[in-house]
């Protein structure tokens, strides 16, 4: 484990809004809403003011699929399975554990919804925060993982197995909110969820610019920056949901084959496509692999490319 330079957890991501994007001097206006779902800071711009009366919607869309991805809402679709251990889902939650289940095969079990009995060992949010037992975290492990799981149609069977959706859900449901957005013909738009960034269009004929947070640096420190229209952007890092103990930094990504922090000499890793839960997918799981492996991945990729930030601070973006 790495030691932790000198800051709190920071953004996984963010935003730079070009200054001059009508090629004049004022800043373009904005119409935006936020909302809290799924543990984090959901946020919808629009840039059109007949536009704006979409943003309820939008909310309205991430509030609905929180109450079937959530892990810890007792009144989630997600609780409900995992407590009962088996069922027949709705077809969001098919959605989702179908792409899962795909990755958990494409990453050599890099990418593991399977882990619900091990992260919930991991409590960063309690007062003082401390690794589990390396004993319980190994009971646990036992009977855990992605590959127990078996599916029919829409019956589920987890067999044991506890589902944790933390690496998909949120890129799935900025696909959505996009799709809505531009089904009710919004044509420019910027959704932000927890990091996970997904753009609609461009800014009058010139991409929308995001930059990636240097690990560890203060906050608007960036590391690269990303031209993007009509894509997705995901960020997955050691440096956020993270506490210190005993001079040893642990972060949330946890590796499947031993139920502890990632430490594959990656900081963060953004991995940037056309869709959303694809990309929140593939950047948990890269930051597992490692750099050599995931890149020798995303040459077998169509429209697929990342950008790694390696324990010495060094950026390489392949794809």
């Amino acid at each position: 484990m790495r030691r932790r330079p000198n800051s709190a957890a920071l953004l996984l991501i963010a935003l730079l809004l070009l200054a001059a994007a009508l090629s004049g001097c004022q800043r373009e206006r904005e119409y935006t809403r936020t909302c809290f779902a799924l543990n984090t800071f959901c946020t919808f711009t629009v840039y059109d003011e007949a536009d704006a009366a979409h943003l309820s919607g939008c909310v309205a869309l991430c509030n609905e699929y929180e109450r079937v991805f959530s892990r810890t809402r007792e009144d989630s679709e997600l609780c409900a399975l995992n407590l009962a251990g088996s069922g027949h889902v709705s077809e969001a939650l098919l959605d989702v554990l179908e792409l899962a289940l795909e990755l958990y095969a494409l990453t050599d079990g890099a990418l593991d919804i399977g882990l619900g009995n091990v992260t919930e060992l991991w409590d960063f949010a309690a007062a003082e925060p401390s690794p589990p037992d390396a004993v319980q975290v190994a009971k646990a492990l036992e009977g855990s993982g992605a590959g127990n799981i078996e599916m029919s149609g829409d019956f589920v069977e987890l067999n044991g197995v506890a589902l944790d959706l933390g690496a998909v859900a949120k890129g799935y449901i900025a696909g959505k909110i996009a799709s809505f957005l531009t089904s009710q013909g919004v044509e420019r738009a910027m959704l932000n969820l927890g990091g996970n960034v997904t753009v609609i269009g461009d800014r009058h004929g010139k991409p929308y610019s995001i930059g990636v947070q240097t690990p560890f640096a203060a906050a608007g420190e960036y590391s690269a920056l990303l031209e993007l229209s009509d894509a997705s952007v995901s960020t997955s890092g050691v440096y956020q949901r993270v506490f210190e103990f005993e001079g040893t930094l642990y972060h949330h990504v946890l590796d499947p084959s031993t139920g502890f922090p990632a430490d594959s000499g990656l900081l963060s890793v953004s991995v940037t496509c056309a869709d959303a839960a694809l990309c929140d997918a593939l950047s948990t799981a890269f930051l597992v692999m490692g750099r050599d492996a995931a890149a020798e991945m995303i040459r077998s990729l169509d429209g697929v490319s990342a950008v790694f930030i390696a324990d010495d601070l060094s950026v390489t973006q392949i794809g």
